[in-house]
């Protein structure tokens, strides 16, 4: 990783001219003030829509459905990137039902020829990157819909510490804490006092499944971790039986989900026997070459990015494999292969088709470093025997880079808008670079995975008096010296753990254990013998009816004395 000796530590910018193909995600929705919608619409203060683009939009239409009828259809000009908020008074709608709403963000495309590339973000020695993987969550249906998700390596406590980072579609940070991309229960032990050992030079790739858990491998250690939501701590559900495993794969979903790994020269593949451990792992191929990532594709077939070396010495291939018959698989059963004598692969990603079940309109993408063409390739047919490689992007030619070649562990991954985003930690920096489109205004629509629930009235006082929703609020007073409280909802009766950690993730205080019943409950925090700082309280439901689902967030709190 580049090290940058500035006089002045630089932090965090944002590049608002991101040019990518936009579109809406992380929908909320909201009382005037900010707080948690109340469900009613007859005190006449009206509803406040928030969600975020990755990009400017000319325009964004918002309709309320009521099933297939349209109740109301909202307008919002000249959206910017970030978060943004349309108000709506709720004409139209009936208490007691619940309402779906679609987005349609519209952009005058930027090109129709080539790829366009954006620096999201550079961030310098006092927030540096050491990202070694990357996913997104496209998935419009699931509660993280939009984040992006990167495992990070370096644990220095004045930089983004050892864990998984979350980051918004807009680049922004998004970690279960203001002010920081960390997901906090991620931490390793090695660095800042958390609770995680991922091992040396650890966690490496990180990836997504269907249902939303974050993966990621642990070369140092190796070991292969599984976080349920991102506010659970990571399980081992894989420990002492790979030598070093980089890649992942996930496919399938529930009890069919399968992990394909890439560890040093073979891919393994295995299912799980219970909910938290890997069972036998089945060696499909052994390719002599090191192996950097895998991708499964739309046929099922294995797509490998090979290298000479560990360290991203140059040589190597991308080749493709079918799965079917003999296992395991070796080079010479390849379907097809993309020598790189003067090349170096490090992440692969996916384009998937409207067809999920052939390749035959998968698109894939690699990272390369590489002297001559550092950047983004793109190679289509992909399910043809000769398939072509194309050099698209080289986004440290970026006005705002630091240029140079490619790092090692330059990782990539796809949104909901097939952007693609680029990780590149040897100049701490993250990338967007949008595709082509052939018509003059791109228009991509989304359903909000939240239903909007009109459920009280002036008529309806008592069934009001119930939370629709688990909501953790912000400690009052904040900052605090030395008694604040915090309250939270509960739809449902569940137990409930609420504790408190100091910057180090050490626990300081348990405020309460146990089972509670569904509604708004206080909890007072004294902090009488803590010093000043920053403190952390974390909140985990889990509910005692089928009906309802686990819930977790953290927040921030400062005592002064």
């Amino acid at each position: 990783m580049k090290k940058l000796f500035l006089l002045f530590s630089l932090i965090l910018i944002f590049d608002f001219s991101v040019e990518a193909n936009v579109f809406a995600s992380q929908v909320k929705y909201l009382n005037p003030d900010g707080t948690p919608f109340d469900g009613k619409f007859s005190d006449g203060t009206g509803l406040k829509i928030s969600y975020i683009l990755n990009d400017t939009a000319t325009q964004v239409l918002v309709k309320v459905f009521d099933g297939a009828n349209i109740v109301a259809t909202l307008t919002a000009n000249n959206q910017s990137l970030g978060e943004n908020f349309i108000n709506w008074n709720g004409q139209g709608t009936v208490t007691g039902k619940s309402y779906t709403l679609e987005f349609s963000t519209m952009q005058s495309r930027y090109s129709d020829t080539k790829y366009t590339i954006t620096q999201m973000i550079k961030t310098y020695e006092s927030k540096a990157l050491y990202s070694r993987g990357c996913d997104a969550q496209r998935n419009p249906n699931h509660p993280n819909f939009g984040f992006i998700y990167s495992a990070n390596s370096d644990g220095s406590e004045e930089r983004l510490r050892t864990g998984i980072t979350r980051w918004n579609a807009s680049g922004a940070y998004a970690g279960t804490v203001d002010g920081h991309p960390m997901l906090m229960a991620s931490l390793g032990i090695l660095h800042a006092g958390g609770t995680i050992d991922w091992g040396t030079n650890a966690p490496w790739y990180s990836s997504l499944d269907a249902d939303g858990r974050i993966y990621a491998s642990s070369n140092g250690g190796n070991k292969i971790f599984r976080m349920l939501n991102d506010t659970t701590s990571p399980k081992i559900i894989c420990s002492g039986r790979l030598n070093q495993p980089r890649g992942l794969c996930i496919v399938g979903t529930g009890i069919n989900t399968t992990v394909y790994i890439g560890a040093d020269t073979n891919v393994y593949r295995a299912k799980f026997v219970t909910g938290d451990t890997l069972g036998n792992l089945e060696l499909v191929a052994t390719l002599g070459n090191y192996v950097r990532d895998i991708i499964i594709d739309d046929d099922g077939f294995l797509i490998v990015g090979l290298r000479n070396g560990t360290t991203g010495a140059a040589g190597g291939a991308i080749e493709r494999f079918d799965l079917n018959g003999t296992l395991p698989k070796k080079r010479v059963d390849a379907m097809w292969s993309i020598s790189l004598s003067t090349h170096s692969v490090v992440g692969l990603a996916l384009k998937r088709g409207a067809n999920l079940t052939s390749a035959n309109d998968d698109t894939l993408y690699s990272s390369i470093r590489d002297a001559a063409e550092p950047g983004i390739h793109e190679i289509t047919l992909i399910n043809e025997f000769f398939p072509t490689k194309n050099y698209i992007a080289q986004p440290t030619l970026h006005p705002g880079s630091q240029g140079g070649n490619i790092s090692a562990n330059a990782d990539l991954t796809l949104d909901y808008a097939n952007n693609i985003i680029l990780f590149e930690n040897g100049n701490e920096e993250i990338f967007m670079i949008s595709p082509p489109s052939a018509s003059p205004q791109t228009t991509i629509i989304v359903k909000a995975n939240l239903k909007l629930n009109v459920g009280t009235s002036v008529d309806d006082e008592k069934k009001s008096l119930l939370p629709h929703k688990y909501f953790l609020g912000q400690n009052y007073p904040n900052p605090f010296n030395p008694k604040t409280t915090i309250s939270y909802t509960m739809p449902h009766s569940g137990k409930v753990e609420l504790v408190v950690y100091n910057s180090l993730g050490q626990m300081k205080s348990v405020l309460f254990s146990g089972m509670q019943s569904e509604g708004f409950h206080t909890v007072e925090f004294n902090a009488k013998g803590l010093s000043s700082g920053i403190y952390f309280y974390q909140i985990k439901i889990n509910p005692s009816t089928k009906s309802g689902h686990a819930f977790g967030e953290t927040k921030k709190m400062i005592l002064t004395k």
